[in-house]
């Protein structure tokens, strides 16, 4: 039969009374559809877009709503901001109508997110090398046997690696001759050329994460400016690991995990950097750009490569981010192991891998040397293999998932092996900093813990839009945890991950939308000290998703022009929209952190290396640091700190202010340094040394001045300005 033409379309249409009935096949309609409406992934590529016409039919098509929601939650966001006049009723109004214009740009399919990776049909045959297993049980058991006296020694470390070794032999699976696929894969094959060399697309990223390791650095001396009474604490154990105090925990400063502290060491010795703040900066900042490359594959494993994209590309100059791997402490190792343990547990229940769970137990072991939020990480595992196994994409493979989560524990069970002996040796040392959080240990708590809890976790809820705590260590005090533009991306993200949900029931989108306030127990969990929730540290596992929904959302953004528009202007405006929106918000972050969280740092901690670069130069001129002092003062300047900036991190400078006589036995010329409003020093300086004088110390920072009393002596005869007094 003859095909109808457009003619005789049109007469159909125009003259219905004739009853002419014109059908189009449904391959026809589907091709036609096809040939409307591009790919959402391919932004770049496709036909020539058509004139005339055709255009204006793409111009009124364009995706008006999505963008509408989007322009609606960045303008609550900006309601929210901190000020005189700050209220929250505008910006929920605002976020109400928001959340109304994303759940209509749905209905029409403007809208949609990244599709979720397919699964792997794979069977694993439960394989097993029983020798190698038998002998991995027995290292793994003399792990725990020799790692008594809270001691990393050669031995319980040679039998912890042979213990992994022949365990991953044992449960290693045979894979089958004729089959060519790898068994583990990083990236996606997109990355690499035919031809073996580098893509385009993996030269953006190795530019993104260039651009990430310049902003991660910038102003590397500068931000933040000054130590606290914490980077002693951290100094002093590195140097007690010098000495060759090799724990598995530390348990000075109410406990604290051993990882940093051999990361730090080992960066003194090889790059031969001073003890300092540096090297914990130093530190800090590659935990936290190692995070990104495994956010990237987390990304790939929950959509696509342009999604895992723009997760590390905001999550690289974000303000959240940047300010907990900038402080010098262990904070980002929560983020880290998230982000690793996250992508070879999502991994390997996609893939039904076994060595995907070996690593992330591998991964979640080793979270507990790092940060003691970390340990809600096992919750975490746990509740994602429990949402998988209760959904209908675990069909046909429950049995084989929880072996290969069984596979997870053991693993994760080895490495903890020295920590589990050091917990069952002094299990009140390793759980006294949580318990004086969580329970009435330090002090009462102030209501019932429930009703604490509920609070916490609901402030913490909000914090990526209104309060992220008072912490001014870690953070701006009550301000936003997230800019503008990613606070909006990410409420969008999440309404469109739970309509995805609701429709799909996909145990992968739960699993994103839960994490999120699992992430966050570790900071809710402060019952006994409720100001010290929120705050960005104990939260930072929640980075992963936060910035999963944020990119989501953002590529959703970008599929819409591109289907609406035509190529290759739709991919063009896509990605200039998702480039001009990651500048803007390095721009508010870069505000953020350099001017504003800067200058209220240098507020609120002590000008120690001001006092240190004094000491320094007094302690050249003299030969020795035994006549130098520190006259202690309630809240004022932590004299270690004073003695680690003057290079000379194992001594201690303090001196209580009845201890000044014991100084006139010291011989030599000397120094205190003294606080202005310390009158009764003052006077007692001036009797015991009438020879020597007073000198104020300017600093920089309004308020931070300090007194420089020098004595001089008949061998150095010191003269006034013989010390700096000003910031040169």
């Amino acid at each position: 039969m003859d095909e109808p033409s457009i003619l005789d379309y049109l007469k159909a249409k125009l003259t219905p009374w004739k009853k002419t009935v014109i059908t189009i096949s449904a391959a026809e309609q589907a091709q036609g559809e096809a040939q409307e409406i591009p790919h959402a992934g391919d932004v770049a590529g496709g036909s020539k877009s058509e004139e005339g016409s055709s255009e204006t039919v793409r111009t009124q098509a364009l995706p008006w709503r999505a963008f509408l929601a989007f322009t609606l939650a960045l303008i609550a966001q900006i309601s929210l901001e901190p000020g005189p006049d700050r209220t929250w009723l505008t910006g929920l109004v605002l976020y109400l109508f928001s959340a109304a214009c994303v759940v209509w740009s749905v209905k029409v399919g403007e809208w949609r997110l990244a599709p979720i990776p397919q699964d792997e049909s794979h069977t694993d045959p439960f394989t097993l090398r029983l020798v190698p297993a038998l002998v991995g049980l027995v290292c793994a058991g003399l792990v725990f046997i020799t790692s008594g006296g809270n001691r990393f020694t050669l031995l319980n470390l040679a039998l912890l690696i042979a213990a992994l070794i022949c365990l991953a032999w044992a449960f290693w699976p045979v894979k089958p001759k004729d089959d060519p696929t790898p068994e583990i894969t990083a990236f996606s094959s997109g990355n690499l050329a035919s031809t073996g060399k580098p893509s385009n697309w993996a030269w953006f990223l190795l530019a993104l994460f260039a651009g990430a390791i310049i902003f991660r650095f910038l102003d590397f001396n500068g931000l933040p400016p000054e130590m606290t009474s914490d980077h002693a604490e951290k100094i002093l154990d590195v140097t007690r690991v010098l000495d060759g105090q090799t724990n598995i925990f530390f348990r000075n400063n109410g406990g604290r995990e051993a990882l940093h502290f051999y990361l730090i060491t080992a960066l003194h010795k090889l790059l031969n950097i001073e003890l300092g703040y540096s090297v914990l900066k130093l530190s800090t900042i590659l935990i936290g750009l190692l995070a990104l490359p495994f956010l990237y594959l987390v990304g790939l494993e929950v959509a696509n490569r342009r999604v895992a994209l723009l997760a590390v590309a905001f999550a690289a100059v974000a303000y959240w981010p940047m300010i907990i791997s900038r402080v010098g402490l262990r904070l980002p190792f929560y983020v880290l192991f998230t982000a690793s343990t996250l992508y070879f547990l999502v991994r390997g229940i996609r893939t039904q891998n076994r060595l995907h769970f070996m690593l992330a137990g591998i991964s979640l072991g080793l979270s507990f040397y790092g940060y003691s939020a970390d340990r809600v990480l096992l919750i975490v595992v746990v509740v994602a293999v429990g949402l998988y196994l209760i959904h209908q994409q675990s069909a046909g493979r429950r049995q084989q998932t929880l072996w290969m989560t069984v596979l997870l524990l053991l693993f994760a069970g080895v490495i903890l092996m020295p920590l589990l002996r050091y917990i069952l040796d002094e299990p009140g040392n390793f759980l006294f900093r949580t318990l004086t959080r969580m329970s009435s240990l330090e002090r009462p708590l102030p209501e019932p813990g429930w009703q604490i809890f509920l609070s916490n976790m609901g402030r913490a809820l909000t914090m990526f839009y209104w309060d992220d705590g008072e912490v001014w260590l870690a953070s701006i005090p009550h301000r936003p945890a997230l800019e503008w533009i990613t606070a909006a991306l990410f409420y969008c993200g999440a309404i469109l991950v739970i309509m995805r949900y609701i429709r799909s029931r996909h145990w992968l989108d739960l699993f994103l939308l839960l994490s999120i306030p699992l992430f966050l127990i570790p900071s809710a969990m402060a019952l006994a000290f409720p100001d010290e929730n929120p705050n960005l540290y104990r939260t930072g596992g929640a980075i992963i998703p936060v910035f999963l929904m944020i990119a989501l959302s953002m590529d959703g953004l970008m599929s819409a022009l591109v289907d609406r528009v035509s190529r290759p202007r739709g991919g063009l405006i896509a990605w200039g929209v998702a480039i001009a929106l990651v500048l803007l918000t390095a721009v508010q972050s870069y505000n953020l952190v350099f001017n504003q969280y800067a200058q209220q740092y240098r507020l609120s901690a002590w000008n120690t290396s001001e006092m240190g670069r004094v000491t320094k130069t007094f302690i050249e001129l003299t030969g020795t640091s035994d006549s130098v002092w520190l006259i202690a003062y309630p809240h004022w300047a932590d004299s270690r700190l004073v003695a680690i900036n003057a290079g000379l991190p194992r001594e201690d400078f303090g001196l209580y202010p009845e201890q000044l006589a014991t100084t006139q036995t010291v011989p030599g010329a000397k120094l205190f340094l003294v606080k202005p409003e310390d009158q009764a020093s003052i006077s007692a300086l001036e009797q015991m040394y009438p020879l020597g004088w007073f000198q104020e110390y300017q600093s920089k920072v309004p308020g931070k001045n300090f007194l420089v009393f020098l004595v001089p002596s008949a061998e150095l005869p010191l003269t006034p300005g013989v010390l700096p007094s000003t910031e040169s």
